[in-house]
């Protein structure tokens, strides 16, 4: 009886970018077609260059794949980054006029914080290196 079901989850569409949208994109689709010829041929090898180029290690990674214990993968686990400097320190001398954190709360009210005051923020906080940090508008 199962080989009756048909599943109407299933999406065949394809949506292009505007041509706008694909004049401005960050990644040309020449360069994309290229990215995912490299990634076909060399899978680890991709995803190493590519944590090299995009990432600012504290401890460079030797293991791309740890495959050893499957389907418990681990990538990267001897190197060791900080995802705050990552996303927040580095691109302050480029970027620091940009926007780094929007809010919009339920009732319509925006708060913005820009690159310098979010790494000033996150500075502020006392943390241990399994701690989380919590952000709210009065951090902003």
């Amino acid at each position: 009886m199962a080989e009756n079901i048909e599943s109407i989850l299933t999406e065949q569409r394809v949506f292009e970018p505007s041509a706008e949208v694909a004049k401005a994109a960050r990644i040309k689709q020449a360069d994309l077609d290229a990215m995912y010829q490299k990634a076909e041929a060399d899978h680890e090898g991709f995803w190493a260059d590519l944590a090299r180029s995009e990432l600012d290690w504290q401890k460079p990674f030797e293991q791309v794949l740890d495959d050893s214990e499957p389907p418990f993968f681990k990538w990267f686990a001897d190197g060791e980054l900080n995802v705050s400097y990552n996303c927040l320190d580095r691109h302050l001398a480029d970027r620091g006029d940009k926007t780094a954190i929007m809010f919009e709360g339920e009732t319509g009210d925006v708060a913005q914080l820009h690159l310098p005051r979010a790494a000033r923020a996150r500075s502020a906080c006392s943390r241990t290196r399994s701690s989380r940090a919590a952000w709210s508008k009065a951090t902003a």
